[in-house]
């Protein structure tokens, strides 16, 4: 199905389980290897800006947004965020890692929450499921990527001979790189934006919120 320039995941769970009746995949694997695979392409034109949305810091840690490519802010309502690791899956926290509005240090009981809002940009997001999008013209790298990551067991049990693996891995790089050379969608407007992202983001990975 189609949304403007995006086009949703279920329609690669459907090609791999038409092309390939005999596998049996986990559709939510799907979804987390296309997204893989558009953060592997990091074209201009398919990441969007998200902004202010709320994370919880729970045991020290805060789970990261599915679709998050790069972390741009992290803040506290009540709080100032110092420090904290990115894993790039969780932001961990240690225990100065806070502070109030008094510059007193906050810590975090074991069982206790604090909410969080972070901007960053990452894949685009289906606002009726909630599934991640993908940008019109990665299909066939996306695709070529799932079944990479579907079929890798075998190929490691030796189940599938290498010449066909490496058949699956060429036809991903090549479509890998298509993808990357298609600027269709992109305006000089978006281009000069996302490249003011690109060139401030680098220093927010790891650091305070407050620092510029």
């Amino acid at each position: 199905m189609m949304t403007g320039k995006y086009v949703n995941i279920e329609a690669i769970a459907a090609k791999i389980a038409r092309d390939y009746k005999e596998l049996e995949f986990d559709f939510y694997d799907v979804v987390e290897w296309c997204v893989e695979a558009e953060n592997n392409i990091a074209e201009f034109e398919q990441f969007v800006e998200f902004r202010n949305i709320p994370i919880e810091v729970i045991d020290k840690k805060a789970l990261l947004p599915c679709n998050i490519y790069r972390l741009l802010k992290v803040r506290g309502h009540n709080c100032t965020v110092l420090n904290y690791d990115n894993d790039g899956t969780y932001l961990k926290f240690g225990r100065n890692s806070f502070t109030n509005s008094s510059s007193i240090p906050v810590s975090i009981p074991p069982e206790g929450t604090i909410t969080l809002h972070i901007d960053y940009i990452g894949v685009a997001i289906d606002e009726k499921t909630g599934f991640p999008l993908i940008q019109d013209g990665h299909q066939e790298a996306c695709y070529w990527y799932c079944l990479k990551k579907l079929l890798f067991p075998d190929y490691l049990n030796g189940k599938i001979p290498e010449n066909r693996y490496a058949y699956i891995d060429g036809q991903y790089g090549h479509y890998v790189q298509k993808a990357k050379s298609s600027f269709r969608f992109v305006s000089r407007d978006d281009m000069e934006r996302m490249m003011m992202i690109r060139m401030n983001m680098i220093p927010k990975l790891r650091f305070s919120a407050n620092m510029k």
